[in-house]
């Protein structure tokens, strides 16, 4: 999924995306490029390959806030799964009332 997915799309992949588009959401743990070990965060016990299955999601209107997404190999969880984790920037904006002035949020 997304320009720096790794392996092949399911199909409730597919219909992850179509809902995303549909409420103008992106999935943020393919928008940064990286290395696929910092992406899967799941290993199938018999194959073991790695595999994509969690996903954060965001406004499409927020994209500039998220500073990265990627899983946390060190974080013992005591589990199969790795840690998902997200970097948020916020940006506090003022709001503007119709006399111009400003008001702190």
């Amino acid at each position: 999924m997304g320009k720096h997915g790794i392996g092949k799309c399911n199909s409730n992949g597919e219909l992850l995306l179509v809902v995303c588009s549909e409420f103008e959401m992106i999935v943020t743990n393919t928008m940064f490029k990286q290395k696929d070990e910092c992406k899967t965060i799941w290993m199938h016990p018999r194959s073991r390959h790695w595999h994509m299955i969690d996903f954060i999601i965001t406004r499409c209107r927020d994209k500039m806030d998220i500073h990265s997404t990627r899983a946390m190999r060190g974080a013992i969880c005591w589990t199969d799964y790795q840690m998902l984790r997200s970097t948020v920037l916020f940006r506090i904006r003022q709001k503007h009332n119709r006399q111009g002035t400003t008001k702190p949020i």
